[in-house]
């Protein structure tokens, strides 16, 4: 009988290309695209803005699409810049406590 488990691996880092693409570029695209959508929500909710109903929907349309630019910030971002900031100890904690 086996007793050896196959389904821990150990973490592979990401390569140099990645943490800068999606750590370092990617991050101000997305603070761009916060800053945008939440200036149309605040523009497509204004009182004299809000009567007609395509504004809502521009406004939802926006609010929803900050919340995609958040969880990509999650997602896509902070993996990255936890290994490329060094005193940021998010992926040495999982070897320590491994």
């Amino acid at each position: 009988m086996n007793t050896s488990c196959a389904c821990h691996y150990e973490y592979q880092f990401y390569e140099f290309a990645e943490r800068m693409l999606l750590g370092l570029v990617a991050l101000p695209i997305i603070v761009f695209g916060l800053c945008a959508n939440l200036t149309s929500v605040r523009i497509f909710t204004h009182r004299l803005m809000s009567s007609s109903s395509i504004n809502w929907y521009l406004a939802v349309l926006s609010a929803s699409d900050t919340l995609i630019l958040i969880s990509a910030f999650f997602v896509l971002s902070l993996p990255r810049l936890g290994e490329y900031l060094t005193w940021w100890y998010a992926n040495y904690i999982r070897l320590v406590f491994a």
